[in-house]
Order: structure tokens, then sequence, then C-alpha cells
């Protein structure tokens, strides 16, 4: 049974991501592909005068990423401790994204927003990986 699953990151068996610096590098992949599409797409909307340029929110570049995450998420259904890494990695990275967005000090929502959801989106990754594992280590040995 050949079934087509990207190359990177790599995945186990159950569909798990196996190595932190694969899954950093997609997350990240995927949230400059979203900033580069949500560039354009404000870009469009202020050439046809229906906003202004920069006005859109700039958090919708964590969508793909976020797709990334619950797609491990997922991958983990056996285990009920996911259920607790996951909302502590999430409140890391929206702390961290929300206190880089604050640095930002111009008033362009689409840069200070994607600024904070990268930030956000790199901080979930390591806590999620490391988090997971930790709670679930003497579980998946055994198996």
């Amino acid at each position: 049974m050949n079934q087509s699953r990207p190359a990177v990151p790599r995945r186990d068996e159950e569909g798990r991501i196996r190595y932190l610096p694969e899954l950093l590098g997609v997350a990240a992949l995927f949230a400059v592909v979203n900033g580069v599409g949500l560039l354009l797409i404000d870009g469009l909307l202020a050439v046809l005068g229906l906003a202004a340029f920069g006005r859109s929110s700039g958090w919708l570049v964590a969508i793909l990423p976020a797709f990334l995450y619950f797609d491990d998420f997922r991958a983990w259904k056996a285990y009920p401790l996911r259920w607790l890494a996951a909302p502590a990695s999430a409140l890391v990275g929206i702390v961290a994204g929300l206190f880089a967005a604050g640095l930002v000090r111009v008033d362009v929502p689409l840069l200070s927003g994607a600024v904070g959801a990268f930030v956000a989106v790199l901080a979930y990754a390591p806590v999620w990986w490391v988090g997971i594992r930790l709670l679930t280590a003497p579980r998946t040995e055994s198996r």
C-alpha cells in the first residue's frame, strides 16, 4: 500500500513527526507561505480600494502551521496526555507571540500580527515536541 505522504517532516508508523528540526522547518515554511499569500491578498484588496494596505490581521500567518500541529496532535490519539501538552504548548506560543507582536512599533496589524504569529509558531513546536515525548515516554517504550 503506497500512501501519499510528504517526505518532510518524516513521520513514524503512527504518523507522528520524528524530528524537531523538521517540525520547526516545515512550520516556519508554512508560515512564510501563508505570509506571502496574505500580502498578496491584502495588496489586491488595497488595489481594488476595498481596504487600506496592511490592515489585515497578520495572525492569519499561523493557519497552515496550525494544520501541521493539529495533524501531529491527531497522530498521538492513543495518548490522552496530548490534551495536556497541546494547551500548554499553545499557551507558551500565544504568550511569546503576543510579546513579540507588542515589540513591533508600527501600527500595521499585518506586520505586528505576522511577527507574533511567526514567533508563536516557532515557540509552540519545541514545547509540544518535547512535552508530548516527556509525558508519554514510559508508555511509548513499552509498545
